[in-house]
């Protein structure tokens, strides 16, 4: 399992919940 791949993948999610408000 790629830790940091699963981490950027999380921050961009979050980025993306910031970007929909």
């Amino acid at each position: 399992a790629d830790k940091k791949g699963q981490f950027i993948a999380i921050y961009r999610g979050f980025l993306l919940s910031l970007k929909d408000k």
